[in-house]
């Protein structure tokens, strides 16, 4: 009797199909794991970006503030409210003013302020705080 020369080829009909579903499945998965990566670089950036127009917005209410100070309030922004520079608003969280002597011994004013911006977009409102002391 012979045997015939193709059936041991029978007995592997399904591992075709399994080895494709098994190559989709990879494929599949690297597919979404690149779009988390790129939608999580997207988020980051865009919240980066928020962060420094924050910071640069924080930077020139400041000195409107202390233009404001500094010029006996006839120019620049008084601290009241808030403060809208492009998508930030501004306000004035603490402002102190304090007697010193300087290094004459002449009396001196010392001002000291906080400022925080907040950015607004998409989720969150993103800013930055910022301090600043003035002589005058």
């Amino acid at each position: 009797m012979c045997r015939n020369p193709y059936s041991h080829l029978s007995d592997r009909k399904g591992a075709s199909l399994i080895a494709a579903l098994f190559f989709v499945l990879i494929v599949a998965i690297f597919g979404i794991l690149s779009l988390r990566i790129v939608n999580m670089g997207t988020i980051s950036s865009s919240e980066e970006y928020r962060y420094n127009q924050g910071g640069f917005s924080a930077l020139t209410a400041r000195d409107l503030r202390a233009l404001y100070i500094l010029s006996g309030g006839s120019n620049g922004w008084d601290g009241t409210g808030s403060l809208v520079i492009g998508p930030c608003t501004i306000t004035q969280e603490a402002y102190d003013e304090a007697t010193d002597r300087d290094i004459f011994g002449n009396s001196v004013i010392i001002i000291r302020f906080r400022l925080k911006s907040s950015c607004g977009g998409e989720g969150e409102a993103i800013g930055r705080t910022w301090e600043a002391v003035i002589r005058k």
